[in-house]
């Protein structure tokens, strides 16, 4: 079911969401087609089959997504797989400080944004959120916070190797990295 926009002029009615796109429209008091919606529904149809939303709109409402559970042990075993990987990652950089290069260094700060998302969408996935609470608001800023970030330093380690690679420098300035710091971790802000 869709909800209604507030303030949208239509008179409260509900489509019911089925696999032609074209049928679960809602309709104004004038009987016209909210093309807008059908358009999003071709566009994205995966977007409106696996969720409702309450009918009342209000912020905050009921959002479900069934998911098979097949679906849930696979991004779990993702999920743990990314967070031991990324662990073991950190824990090198920790443990032996003379591997501690500059190329060690973005892949360290990559491997904690990593490990972030890895931990968010495992704790996402196995709460499975049936409304906005507190939780579901603070691990969606998370995984949005920790997928940003670990773009970002993808970015610059792929911006590392283009400059010691096709520049032939033995290695960037460290005004660079704080550059990169203020980037990648403080861009979702």
């Amino acid at each position: 079911v869709l909800p209604l926009p507030p303030g949208s002029g239509l008179s409260g009615c509900f489509g019911a969401v089925s696999s032609q796109p074209a049928l679960s429209l809602c309709i104004s008091r004038q009987d016209l087609l909210v093309p807008r919606i059908a358009f999003l529904q071709l566009l994205i149809p995966s977007l409106f089959s696996r969720s409702e939303m309450q009918q009342d709109g209000s912020p905050g409402g009921h959002l479900h997504s069934d998911l098979y559970p097949f679906e849930r042990v696979i991004v779990l075993l993702s999920c743990a797989l990314s967070f031991v990987g990324s662990s073991l990652i950190i824990f090198t950089h920790v443990l032996w400080p003379e591997l501690r290069s500059r190329p060690r260094q973005l892949l360290f700060y990559l491997s904690v944004a990593d490990l972030l998302s890895a931990a968010s969408y495992f704790y996402g996935v196995l709460r499975a959120f049936e409304s906005s609470s507190w939780d579901c608001v603070l691990q969606g800023a998370l995984s949005t916070f920790s997928n940003t970030s670990s773009f970002f330093w993808t970015v610059a380690v792929a911006l590392y190797l283009y400059i010691t690679i096709v520049h032939s420098q033995r290695s960037p300035p460290d005004s660079l990295l704080c550059w990169i710091h203020l980037i990648s971790w403080a861009v979702f802000f």
